[in-house]
């Protein structure tokens, strides 16, 4: 049963949810093999350059730069689990894999990283706010959205 995080115009893609929920493990299995293959953006790529200093986002351009999300631990990921709200598009869909396995793999003692993380795929009646969350969609492909919607399933019926 799809869910579509959009509007009924059909103007982005939907983010697919499924009847059942999946166990950790194939759920766990699921994400990897929709992210895997996919390369890390380059640094530029992973925050937004304003054209003067961010603090934050010169934190997440160095920790972040040159790393696979395959390989980033989960005290790393729950120390910049802020990290998702400052993203391009295309710094979220790479680095999005890497939290949902966190969370799968230590839910509690990744704190709020899940609140976080759903609340950049939430509809917002912000014009700025939907406008961002429809470009973080639009940034998956089937396969990342079909496992992102399989990600929210568990979450909703896990907790």
């Amino acid at each position: 049963m799809p869910l579509s995080l959009v509007e009924a115009d059909g103007a982005e893609p939907e983010l697919y949810r499924s009847e059942q929920p999946m166990t950790t493990d194939v759920l766990r299995n699921v994400i990897r093999d929709a992210f895997t293959g996919d390369r890390p953006p380059d640094v530029p790529e992973i925050v937004p350059e304003y054209g003067y200093v961010h603090l934050e986002n010169e934190e997440i351009r160095d920790a972040f730069g040159g790393k696979t999300w395959d390989e980033l631990p989960i005290p790393f990921l729950t120390y910049h689990r802020e990290a998702v709200f400052f993203f391009t598009p295309k710094g979220w869909a790479y680095y999005l894999p890497a939290y949902m396995q966190a969370i799968l793999t230590q839910y509690d003692e990744t704190d709020t990283m899940v609140n976080g993380l759903l609340a950049t795929i939430r509809p917002s009646r912000k014009v700025h706010l939907e406008a961002r969350r429809r470009a973080r969609v639009a940034a998956l492909n089937d396969r990342q959205r079909a496992a992102l919607g399989k990600f929210v399933d568990w979450v909703a019926s896990a907790h």
